[in-house]
């Protein structure tokens, strides 16, 4: 079903579940249980702007679609405000340095926003409290996501989500039942971690592509994307260091090791279990609104 709104001034556009994937949305962006297609015809005056918020909550996010083939999408977490359409009639984001945006939302994709993604990392971490096995590790995941982030991205690979998704729920319950088996980095590991962060990378194009374009500065915006996600993982691998300084060494650490790759490895099932529909959850599913190539037009 299609809705249609006009919004020269704050409207109110409420979303009900259908159980399905609304036409000519692509499924590596959103997962099966969206809400309805909303077509928002925003109409502005002189120079004015038109952004579209989230009501805060525990909610799934809203992804709109922008205008045109090449439009792409945006995500609206809950509480937060997107621009659709700047002063003067700008277009998202005009005025912005490309690579400075793309190196933000990679680490915002990681922290706060990438909750598999940190517990990953945090997967890594459990393995061994050592900097230098700690950031081979997170280099090694960081070169794989950006070669199927940057295929994904170009327009060369196209994975669907309801494959990725529950292979990303997988490799965090992988990363932590190893950890209670072995206790230090081994060859292999390097080579798993590289292999998951394959799987990982065409996880990220569903929300990163919006920033990565194929043409002039593309491989720029991309290097700059997945230094930002490196930086988020370094800060996850720093806080978890230090909150466990003083106390690693201690007869307490092994256990709570132990206990800490359980409760990973039950998350990673969780995910599996939510993402392949075996269990169902709203959290899931994803909220969308379609801005039209008539929806953003001066009055």
């Amino acid at each position: 079903p299609r809705r249609r709104a006009s919004c020269c001034g704050p409207t109110r556009l409420p979303t009900p579940h259908t159980g399905r994937l609304p036409a000519r949305f692509s499924n590596s962006v959103l997962t099966p249980g969206c809400a309805r297609r909303i077509s928002a015809i925003c109409l502005v005056k002189g120079s004015g702007s038109v952004s579209i918020a989230m009501a805060g909550g525990d909610h799934p996010d809203l992804v709109v679609k922008m205008p045109g083939a090449e439009g792409g999408y945006l995500t609206v977490a809950p509480g937060a405000e997107a621009a659709l359409i700047a002063g003067d009639h700008a277009e998202p984001g005009h005025g912005q340095n490309p690579i400075a945006v793309a190196f933000k939302q990679g680490v915002l994709h990681v922290v706060p926003e990438g909750l598999d993604h940190i517990l990953f990392v945090l997967g890594i971490f459990l393995l061994q409290r050592r900097w230098q096995p700690l950031l081979k590790q997170s280099l090694a995941f960081t070169a794989a996501h950006t070669i199927t982030l940057g295929l994904a991205s170009a327009g060369l690979v196209n994975v669907p989500g309801w494959i990725v998704e529950p292979v990303i729920a997988l490799s965090i319950t992988a990363l932590a039942v190893e950890n209670l088996f072995v206790t230090e980095a081994r060859p292999w590991r390097l080579w798993l971690v590289f292999c998951f962060g394959l799987i990982h990378g065409l996880g990220f194009a569903g929300v990163l592509s919006t920033w990565i374009r194929p043409g002039e500065g593309f491989l720029p915006t991309l290097i700059s994307a997945n230094l930002g996600v490196e930086v988020g993982q370094v800060i996850v691998l720093s806080v978890a260091w230090l909150a466990t300084i003083g106390w690693s060494k201690s007869k307490a650490w092994p256990h709570f090791r132990r206990w800490a790759c359980v409760a990973l490895a039950l998350a990673g099932l969780f995910w599996f279990a939510e993402r392949t529909g075996l269990i169902h959850s709203d959290s899931s599913s994803a909220s969308l609104v379609e801005v039209g190539p008539e929806s953003i037009s001066p009055r």
